[in-house]
């Protein structure tokens, strides 16, 4: 009677329900995962549950099983993989059975299941969560090694090494604190860019300008980095373009494409084109990577705040380099897209007016 009623339970469960051995893998599951996942229930038996799990929560999600076998009741979210390459979010409730050995989860999608305003709420929970967590994560990581830094400048001006030793080492840690504090000033910009934007006062002061230099301005600016990433950079280009916009936004986004090439694309090449349209009412910027590439499920998720489509542990930053991109463009009245496939490095197009709307247009 008693494995009657549990497999009933099992069965009628929206959510859903499984149990997950020793060695981490899915023993059962209620019939609700197959519609959740796009799996059958036989593929997704004595699989290890991590397969169906975001690569950027297998972590976190393991830690948390292995809390329950501390005696908690535990409960986290994580992404679902899904069969047509899409994902969910999913809370779960977990608990160790000391007798058995064994997990008993229960799970939920919560960006479908509950009211808009539910849906809504864990979704702005999850964002500050994420936000909260990566940004105590950069902003720490270039501190350390200042710190260590500050410390060896200060042993170094207090010895009584040979003025020429204590003058190399002088430029050294000046220069390697003066990147260290460059990038901490960039990753402040980005948190004061994004507060400007979402109080729809991102400043823009507009000047008509050859867009060209500009954009070799930009290169110039990355060259040391450019080199030591390996990256050769080809410029393609028509008849000179002037257009009206507020260079140094214009030069912004052109670096946020030159520094994720160089975070995600390094000893490779890279291409920046420049041409304007035949009505010479607007023109293309285009640069195009050779990377890790993007799935196409992704594509247009880069240019949402906070999303991270590789796992922070390997590649850092907040997530906010394209979305600060795609708002600086569509401000000038443009628009940014990516093309992109696993593999194939990312081609990114921005299209742009050549003038700008008036004022309170």
């Amino acid at each position: 009677m008693g494995n009657m009623l549990y497999r009933r339970l099992f069965d009628l469960s929206v959510d859903l329900l499984c149990i997950i051995d020793a060695e981490g893998r899915f023993m059962d599951l209620s019939p609700s995962w197959q519609s959740a996942s796009g799996y059958p229930i036989s593929d997704l038996k004595l699989m290890p549950f991590t397969q169906h799990i975001h690569p950027g929560d297998v972590a976190y999600s393991l830690s948390q099983i292995e809390r329950t076998r501390l005696g908690e009741s535990v409960q986290f979210e994580n992404r679902l993989l899904k069969k047509d390459e899409s994902s969910r979010r999913l809370q779960w409730s977990a608990c160790f059975d000391p007798d058995t050995q064994l997990v008993f989860c229960s799970a939920r999608d919560i960006e479908t299941q509950g009211s808009g305003t539910d849906v809504a709420f864990y979704k702005s929970l999850r964002m500050r969560d994420e936000f909260l967590s990566v940004a105590s994560h950069e902003l720490r990581t270039p501190l350390t090694p200042f710190r260590l830094n500050l410390g060896m400048l200060n042993r170094g001006l207090q010895t009584g090494q040979p003025k020429s030793s204590n003058n190399q080492l002088l430029v050294y840690l000046s220069e390697t604190l003066n990147q260290q504090l460059t990038r901490i000033t960039g990753l402040v910009d980005d948190l004061l860019d994004v507060s400007q934007i979402h109080l729809g006062r991102l400043p823009l002061e507009r000047r008509t300008i050859d867009v060209l230099p500009n954009i070799q301005s930009v290169i110039e600016q990355h060259r040391t980095e450019l080199e030591e990433a390996k990256i050769e950079v080809k410029i393609a280009t028509g008849q000179p373009i002037r257009a009206e916009c507020d260079p140094k936004r214009m030069a912004q986004v052109i670096a946020i494409l030159i520094s994720n090439a160089i975070k995600f694309a390094p000893s490779t090449q890279l291409e920046i084109s420049c041409f304007g349209k035949p009505d010479r009412k607007s023109f293309e910027i285009i640069v195009v990577d050779q990377g890790i590439g993007i799935p196409e499920r992704d594509v247009d998720r880069i240019f949402l705040p906070f999303e991270r489509i590789v796992s922070s542990e390997n590649f850092g930053g907040f997530g906010l380099g394209l979305y600060i991109a795609r708002r600086i463009v569509e401000a000038h009245g443009g628009t940014i897209r990516c093309e992109s496939k696993p593999g194939t490095g990312s081609r990114f197009i921005l299209n742009l007016p050549t003038q700008m709307s008036p004022l309170g247009a």
